[in-house]
């Protein structure tokens, strides 16, 4: 999503993954024009809004992973969490707020009932 708002908007985004005072909340830098960077901010903040509200019909479930597995969820370069969303029809999510050292990770998995269904059965 973001390399797709940067292609859209022709901006630089970048999120800082340092932690933050706010455990859920992110720093973000939009760099570009200002017209562009006002742009990127409106998309930024609708997908946002998106990922907080499921839209009709949607559900989202949190699954426990332990935190040695996720790297497999993921995969190299994010091509295995890919494919999962794509062989679902779900969006895939493995939660990065998470205490040091801690033994298991959440991955949220949103999307249509059938769908999410199917995300945590290949998850799993």
């Amino acid at each position: 999503t973001i390399q797709q708002l940067q292609a859209t908007t022709s901006t630089s985004i970048q999120i800082d993954q340092e932690g933050s005072e706010f455990a859920d909340a992110k720093k973000v830098t939009v760099r570009g024009s200002a017209e562009n960077v006002a742009i990127a901010k409106a998309q930024i903040k609708q997908v946002l809004e998106e990922a907080v509200m499921p839209g009709e019909g949607e559900v989202e479930e949190r699954v426990s992973c332990p935190s040695t597995l996720v790297g497999r969820i993921i995969g190299r370069g994010g091509e295995t969490i890919r494919s999962l969303q794509g062989g679902s029809g779900a969006h895939i999510l493995v939660d990065q707020n998470y205490p040091e050292g801690a033994d298991s990770r959440v991955v949220v998995i949103k999307g249509r009932p059938d769908s999410v269904q199917r995300a945590k059965a290949m998850v799993k």
